[in-house]
C-alpha cells in the first residue's frame, strides 16, 4: 500500500544537561533510527532523526535543546560561566559539534544526527521534509 506522512514522525535524541556548577555539560544524545516501508511513500510533513544539542558547562541556563523535528539543527546550551554546548547534527551537518573549551567547565559536544531510511519503488518527499537525508532503496523486503 501506499504510505503518506502529513504529520510529523520522529526519533530525536536528547539534548545535554547544562546548569551544574563547577562540572562540564553533558553530550547531546543522538538521533535515532526511522525505517519505513511500502510500496509508495509520499511525504509532505517531517520526518527526522536529529540530534541533540550539548548542555552549557558550568552554572547558567545552559540545557541542549533536543533535535528538532525539522531539518535545523538543536542549539547547544549557554555556559554563561563555562563554554558553550555544541550543536546536534541534522541534514546539512549529520555530525554535531564540538563544545566550547573552558579553562574549567566545558561545554558538551552535539549529538549526531540518526538514520531515516525509506524501503519503497516509488518515494517522494521535499527537500526540507526529511533530515538527515534518506538512504533509499527501490525494494520491499518480503517476510
Amino acid at each position: 500500500g501506499t504510505i503518506s506522512i502529513t504529520g510529523t514522525a520522529t526519533a530525536p535524541g536528547a539534548g545535554g544537561r547544562g546548569n551544574a556548577v563547577f562540572q562540564a555539560g553533558g553530550g547531546g544524545g543522538s538521533g535515532g533510527a526511522i525505517l519505513i516501508e511500502g510500496h509508495a511513500i509520499t511525504v509532505t510533513g517531517i520526518v527526522a532523526a536529529n540530534g541533540g544539542g550539548g548542555g552549557g558547562g558550568g552554572s547558567g541556563n545552559g540545557h541542549g535543546q533536543d533535535g528538532q523535528a525539522s531539518t535545523s539543527r538543536a542549539n547547544g546550551g549557554n555556559g554563561s560561566t563555562g563554554g558553550n554546548g555544541g550543536q546536534g547534527g541534522a541534514r546539512a551537518v549529520t555530525g554535531g559539534s564540538n563544545g566550547q573549551s573552558d579553562d574549567y567547565n566545558g561545554g558538551g559536544g552535539g549529538g549526531s544526527a540518526g538514520r531515516v531510511r525509506f524501503n519503497a519503488p516509488s518515494q517522494t518527499a521535499g527537500a526540507n521534509d526529511v533530515s538527515p537525508s534518506p538512504s533509499t532503496s527501490n525494494t520491499v523486503s518480503t517476510f
